[in-house]
């Protein structure tokens, strides 16, 4: 009557672009699925024919229906989902006729084009079987969008096997994406492809035509995965749960009493390498050692044992282990204190470290205390014949040797250069000797084209000696020429 072309861009559901009501119009009856969804679109709710269980609010309608429809279209492309907008009413019934119908005798319809898509379809799962059909309804929202993604998922379970949708539609699905399953981690997906691939974790991979690998993990390999995550830690969460910083953290993986995991020991997609569960029921044992408080004592808390009380870092790591073993106990712990606060009788720690630092030497003072050259002391530490360890004081990099260790190796070798010296020869000519009686010497260290620091087992010498008896030759005739 006033001309005006009716789009879906002007005017409303139930007036014309001027303002007449379309009601008042003759026009052709609409079917009954076309005259409930335009009642539910105009907001005049839906019809007693109508199952609520689809329409029971008008969000998400329209661009549900428009969804439904597209999946017929094939544009010029050959694409599904590139509809063009219908133009006329007669191009609008055409095309949203098969939408509507799959509403029709609700589920069957729709069932029926749900198993048809996953007949088609190639793959395990159905992102993989329905493509993007699947994925755009799962985006949807609204009360249509999610009674069909419902029936959809019902469908999968009982008639296509979808590892997505094992379980009951409430509760959640028995395998996971690893996109899903990385997030949930807190980890890249590619990562978690990669460790389902090398066999570390339990999962299904499959691959498309296009070269797509498509993952799916279990539920409860994931559910492992987030406890192992969760009980073990890197060295920063270590640090602040046991209240110490990260320099004495060091400190006491370098005595020993905590050890961190190589990535090769770690379960799979785990970062940290500190069991927080084995650090922890040794944190309690150690407060459950407590002796109480004494009268008078002045404490020392365990945040405060570092370097900087002594530069002595072996003295440190045997304080570390009596603690740990109980050989010294704390005096004062709180109800919910950390490691680092535990206080210990200052008393009991100076004492601690005035008898470890009795019991260690340095390379120097061994060199002092021998005659040995210091450099042939440190060759002996690097290569293993004198057992030492190497650590840091102030800015200096030390050997520190124990005095058992001394002793034994002293009961062990013999310095050629302090034999030759007791017999009045040159250690030249007293390795010639040696070499002549087939004896070998070890521990040299290479100087240019000489060396020094040559070793000599005491067993080996005196099996020398005892063979050129048995030979009639007495050891006090041995020659060894100047």
């Amino acid at each position: 009557m006033c001309d005006a072309r009716i789009t879906p861009h002007s005017g409303g559901l139930s007036t014309c672009d001027c303002g007449y009501d379309l009601g008042e119009i003759s026009a052709d009856p609409g079917l009954v699925t076309e005259t409930q969804f335009s009642r539910a679109l105009a907001g005049n709710g839906p019809s007693e024919r109508t199952p609520t269980e689809i329409i029971s609010g008008t969000e998400g309608i329209s661009e549900t229906v428009w969804f439904l429809a597209c999946g017929f279209v094939e544009n010029r492309t050959g694409k599904n989902g590139k509809a063009r907008v219908p133009q006329t009413v007669t191009e609008t019934r055409e095309f949203m006729t098969p939408a509507l119908n799959l509403l029709n005798d609700w589920p069957i319809n729709f069932d029926r084009h749900v198993s048809s898509r996953w007949n088609v379809g190639e793959g395990q799962t159905a992102s993989q079987r329905m493509g993007p059909w699947y994925r755009a309804l799962m985006r949807l929202k609204g009360d249509l969008a999610n009674s069909l993604k419902v029936r959809c998922q019902q469908v999968i379970r009982e008639h296509c096997g979808d590892p997505y949708a094992r379980s009951e539609p409430t509760s959640e699905p028995d395998w996971l994406s690893a996109t899903e399953a990385a997030r949930r981690l807190g980890v890249r997906a590619d990562r978690l492809v990669d460790t389902v691939a090398s066999g570390k974790i339990d999962g299904r991979q499959t691959t498309t035509g296009h070269g797509h690998r498509h993952t799916v993990i279990p539920k409860k390999c994931i559910l492992e995965a987030e406890q192992d995550r969760d009980r073990f830690l890197d060295a920063r969460e270590t640090a602040k749960r046991l209240g110490v910083s990260k320099s004495q953290l060091s400190l006491l993986r370098g005595a020993g009493v905590l050890r961190e995991l190589s990535l090769e020991e770690r379960p799979p997609l785990v970062d940290g390498g500190f069991d927080w569960t084995l650090i922890e029921t040794k944190v309690h044992q150690i407060a459950a050692n407590s002796e109480g408080m004494p009268a008078h004592c002045q404490t020392i808390t365990f945040n405060q044992l570092t370097l900087r009380r002594t530069t002595d870092r072996s003295a440190l790591f045997t304080l570390f282990r009596q603690i740990f073993d109980g050989g010294i106990k704390p005096v004062s712990v709180a109800h919910g204190d950390r490691l680092g606060d535990f206080s210990f009788a200052a008393t009991d720690i100076e004492k601690a470290l005035e008898r470890a630092a009795e019991t260690v030497m340095t390379a120097r003072d061994v060199s002092r205390v021998t005659g040995w050259k210091y450099e042939c002391v440190t060759h002996w530490c690097a290569i293993g014949l004198l057992p030492a360890s190497r650590t840091q004081r102030g800015s200096s990099e030390i050997w520190l040797i124990r005095q058992k260790a001394l002793y034994e190796f002293q009961a062990t070798y013999a310095v050629v250069a302090d034999l030759a010296r007791a017999m009045g020869t040159s250690s030249r000519a007293f390795s010639a000797a040696l070499e002549a009686a087939t004896v070998e010497t070890i521990g040299a260290k290479r100087v240019g084209e000489t060396s020094r620091g040559r070793l000599i087992r005491i067993s080996d010498l005196a099996r020398a000696l005892s063979k050129l008896t048995a030979e009639g030759t007495p050891a006090a005739e041995l020659r060894i020429s100047q």
